[in-house]
């Protein structure tokens, strides 16, 4: 039980940090565009 439970957690973690990876390059990417807008 102990395993899995360390097992879903370590795939939770895994996907907490791909999200956090989208939503900086998204932030980047928004960034960028405001940016260039307003040049």
């Amino acid at each position: 039980m102990s395993a899995a439970t360390s097992q879903l957690v370590s795939i939770d973690v895994t996907l907490s940090a791909q999200q956090a990876q989208q939503a900086v390059s998204l932030l980047k990417l928004v960034s960028e565009q405001y940016a260039a807008r307003r040049d």
